[in-house]
This record gives C-alpha cells, structure tokens and sequence, in this order.
C-alpha cells in the first residue's frame, strides 16, 4: 500500500509533507497516530513551556530618566499607540519603551509649566466672570 500524508502547520506556516511506502494498513495507522501525537505534543510544548513574547514592564521601564508616567483613575499606567488612534492627553507624548510598549509620558518640567499654565487660565477665567 502506497499513500502520502499533507499536513499543514498553521503556527509555523510550512507545510509537512510526510510519505508512508510500502506498509501494511497497522503500520500506516500507527505511523500517523504518531505524526498526530508528535503534531498536538509540539504544540502543547509551545504553548505552555516556551517564554512567551509579551511584553513585561518594570514601572521604572515606562518613561525614561526625568519623565512621568501617566496614570488612570486605578493607577495603571496609560498606554497608547498612535497607529491605531490611542493618544496621550496633553501634555503628555507617547514614548515606546525598551520593553516594547507605549506609554504616556511627560517630562516633569513640562507638567510644572502646564499645571501653571492651567491655572493661569482658570483665574484669568475667574476674573473674567467676576467683572460680569
């Protein structure tokens, strides 16, 4: 009995091709119970035992050196991404970091100056009502 097996591996988008001459129908069942086991095990070693990719963050990654962080109502740190629409508020920049994400981030003289700057419009604003 002849016969040849095409498998293709989405994970790692090659194709193994497997061909099975001259065996006795036992031989070809267990020969591809084989192939399938080995296929599913492979998998499963990648999936659960391998490091993933993601990216892992210190808080001291997020910003560089003089810069802060920009934090949520529950303190996680703001992430953005430009390409897809997710930017910063003011005065805040998006900043990729060495651990591969993007973070809000501003200089702490920047957000000084804009807290200044913020306060100075909300008195002008102030004296603007009262003279009303």
């Amino acid at each position: 009995m002849k016969g040849s097996i095409s498998l293709k591996i989405s994970s790692w988008s090659r194709k193994m091709k497997i061909v099975i001459v001259n065996v006795t129908p036992m031989q070809y069942t267990v020969t591809f119970s084989a192939v399938a086991f080995s296929i599913v095990f492979l998998n499963i070693f990648t999936v659960f035992f391998l490091p993933s990719h993601a990216a892992v963050c210190t808080a001291e990654q997020y910003c560089p050196k003089g810069w802060k962080v920009q934090r949520r109502t529950n303190n996680d740190a703001t992430t953005c991404d430009i390409m897809e629409g997710r930017k910063c508020e003011s005065p805040y920049q998006c900043i990729h970091s060495k651990c591969g994400m993007s973070f809000c981030c501003a200089n702490q003289e920047a957000i000084k100056r804009w807290k200044m700057q913020e306060n100075e419009e909300f008195s002008s604003e102030d004296d603007d009502r009262n003279e009303l």
